[in-house]
């Protein structure tokens, strides 16, 4: 989703204030799903690393079976890795997505002065988290590295194997 397609606050100051409440819980449901379905992501490439490594070690263990097999599991963690890639940064998408409009939502109602009940002058969860994310060493980008490094080392490793045992 494009930041350009996110309503503003402009867009949402003649909304009544039940109703902003309501989209804004649901911004912030989506938000916690996004961000938990992230995480279990990263989970989840764990075990597909770890079943990669054992898988290897079988191969090699295992006297009958060529080593040229063990490139089979390092280029399936290789793809793997690409496509938990994409899907993290479809997911930072949508999450970020909701914090904005979440954040347009507070800055609203602060100017209304009925910022769900808090003092007017705290900016808000989501007001904080767009506006002062660090640009470069963030949790979007240490995730993209891991699944970026997995998969360069997967590809690496297995044209390694592939190369020395053919």
């Amino acid at each position: 989703m494009n930041s350009k397609t996110v309503p503003r606050v402009s867009q949402i100051t003649n909304v009544p204030t039940q109703e902003l409440q309501l989209i804004y819980s649901e911004c912030a449901a989506n938000y916690r799903y996004y961000l938990d379905w992230r995480f279990k992501l990263l989970t989840r490439h764990a075990v597909a690393v770890g079943a990669a490594l054992l898988a290897i070690k079988y191969v090699i263990d295992n006297s009958e079976i060529d080593y040229t097999f063990a490139a089979i599991p390092l280029l399936l963690l290789g793809f793997l890795s690409l496509a938990f890639l994409q899907i993290d940064r479809r997911h930072e998408d949508l999450s970020m997505s909701a914090a904005k409009i979440a954040a347009d939502i507070e800055r609203s109602l602060q100017s209304k002065h009925q910022l769900l009940n808090v003092i007017s002058q705290n900016p808000g969860f989501f007001y904080y988290q767009v506006n002062n994310r660090p640009k470069i060493f963030n949790h979007s980008m240490m995730f993209r590295l891991i699944y970026l490094v997995s998969a360069v080392v997967s590809f690496l490793s297995s044209g390694l194997f592939w190369w020395l045992y053919s």
